[in-house]
């Protein structure tokens, strides 16, 4: 009897480690979980330019990232954005619905950094009156960070969240528009020294 009880605790004993293990490893040591829809192709750019439209002197380079391979060292005065036909206009974007992004960025000097912008653009030409006269529009988003701050002196990556919302009347003003026209852009004002590093771009429904 002695003997029986003595497996039995050694079972019970096994038993608990086993649940404890499972649960130290299903529940601690699982990070945040990423989205299952990036609406942005090749947000971490470890497919170099690919999606998206690079001018010089920015690039997609290895000489930091926060994580793979590649990063964009995104160039003051100069903007990255996602190629043509990145599409909000049809069945992507809707009114009324919260959509989320998150950008990592790092200064490439940190004494000397400031605004860094990101919103989804719009512009068309229009034909204004009878005049023949065709206009171009832009439309940003509204409410998309449009003007982050980063704050000063960061040193090493920070993360930019955040999420927006389209209203009905901004919808229609972006079907209006040709789709091939809109775009996600990131923009670095030209006060702002060398720039910044980004990687790790999201967009879409699920919180990051």
């Amino acid at each position: 009897m002695k003997h029986k009880k003595s497996f039995v605790s050694i079972i019970l004993v096994i038993s608990v480690l086993a649940l404890a293990f499972y649960y130290y490893y299903t529940t601690v040591h699982i990070g945040p979980v990423e989205p299952e829809h990036n609406m942005i192709q090749n947000g971490d750019f470890e497919q170099g330019e690919a999606g998206w439209t690079v001018n010089l002197p920015t690039v997609i380079t290895t000489e930091d990232k926060y994580s793979g391979t590649y990063s964009a060292k995104v160039a003051a005065n100069v903007d990255i954005h996602t190629k043509k036909p990145y599409d909000p206009n049809r069945d992507i974007l809707q009114p009324n619905v919260d959509y989320y992004f998150r950008v990592r960025v790092k200064p490439i000097n940190p004494e000397n950094q400031g605004q860094f912008w990101i919103a989804i653009l719009s512009s068309y030409m229009r034909l204004e009156g009878n005049n023949g006269v065709w206009t171009l529009y832009h439309y940003r988003s509204e409410d998309f960070g449009e003007v982050v701050y980063v704050k000063n002196l960061v040193r090493g990556w920070y993360e930019i969240l955040g999420h927006f919302r389209f209203s009905n009347s901004t919808i229609e003003d972006y079907r209006y528009a040709a789709g091939n026209w809109a775009y996600l852009i990131i923009y670095v004002p030209w006060e702002n020294g060398e720039g910044y590093y980004v990687d790790d771009i999201y967009l879409g429904t699920q919180s990051p």
